[in-house]
């Protein structure tokens, strides 16, 4: 089974298998869902069982340079359906993140999916169907992609932290490996615990050891918002006296029970904070100042 190894989405992968069974795979499939939750895996799974192996001559992937797909490159993936197969009865075209197409792209394309090669097959890959163009979805056979759920993550993962970056990771497993990959998980926990305590000087050295010992980006500081956000959601869990089980942070209680004691802000309100935190940063906001808006 091409898809036995991939984890969640069981409806979407029971789909794609029927497909490739049956040899009848549709001239354009539209894979939509948020990201990280396993739609380029799924792809490649299913062209790599219809042409038999990974790095087959008839696959080519498309991605965007920057935040636009380049049209000189999406005129040379429509010359090239145009052309036979190299070795397989069909060749497939992988386009990634097909919501980063202009108009003109789209309707570029539209003309080769309007009339397409029958040995030409596209997988259109998005976290944004809003942003594809109504005449391209119509062309298209949609197949959703949902959130993984935490205990398949946790299962994947394995080793330190599994089951609290699983959580954390809202369903993605590759946010999940990223946390754990590129987050400096322990410095910006001892960071937030820091700052919510009032010692003052370990916060800032904190903030200092994490800008100078880390690439600060969008990601990065989306993800340490992120911890943040799900720090005052425990602590609400324990001022509340609701189930302790239901911490994501349990190795951190004794610190939580203790922040606990300080009034909090309502869970809204938190999350506007943060939100305005993410914005400051776009804005071109320092970290540091962003992190004294979110935790002093």
């Amino acid at each position: 089974m091409p898809f036995s190894e991939l984890i969640g989405n069981r409806q979407s992968a029971a789909t794609l298998e029927k497909m490739v069974h049956s040899g009848n795979i549709p001239s354009t499939l539209l894979f939509y869902g948020p990201e990280g939750v396993g739609k380029t895996t799924f792809a490649r799974s299913f062209a790599k069982a219809i042409l038999g192996r990974d790095g087959h001559p008839d696959l080519l992937e498309t991605i965007p340079e920057g935040k636009l797909h380049s049209m000189k490159v999406l005129k040379e993936l429509i010359h090239e359906a145009a052309l036979p197969p190299f070795e397989a009865e069909m060749r497939i075209f992988i386009i990634h993140d097909a919501h980063c197409m202009l108009p003109a792209h789209s309707n570029a394309l539209l003309k080769t999916l309007e009339e397409p090669n029958l040995q030409a097959h596209f997988i259109l890959i998005t976290s944004d169907i809003n942003a594809i163009i109504p005449t391209i979805r119509s062309r298209s056979i949609e197949v959703p992609f949902f959130p993984i759920p935490a205990v398949d993550i946790e299962t994947r993962l394995g080793g330190e932290n599994a089951a609290q970056l699983a959580l954390l990771s809202e369903g993605s497993l590759g946010r999940a490996r990223r946390l754990r990959e590129e987050l400096p998980y322990d410095e910006v926990i001892n960071l937030i615990k820091a700052g919510m305590s009032g010692r003052h000087v370990l916060f800032f050295q904190a903030i200092e050891a994490l800008e100078k010992g880390h690439t600060v980006t969008s990601t990065l500081v989306r993800d340490i918002l992120t911890l943040i956000a799900y720090w005052y959601r425990d602590l609400h869990v324990i001022k509340r006296d609701m189930d302790r089980k239901t911490l994501i942070f349990r190795s951190e209680e004794p610190a939580l029970e203790v922040l606990a004691e300080l009034p909090l802000d309502p869970l809204e309100k938190t999350e506007e904070l943060l939100a305005n935190c993410m914005e400051a940063y776009q804005l071109n906001f320092r970290l540091r100042h962003i992190l004294e808006r979110a935790l002093l």
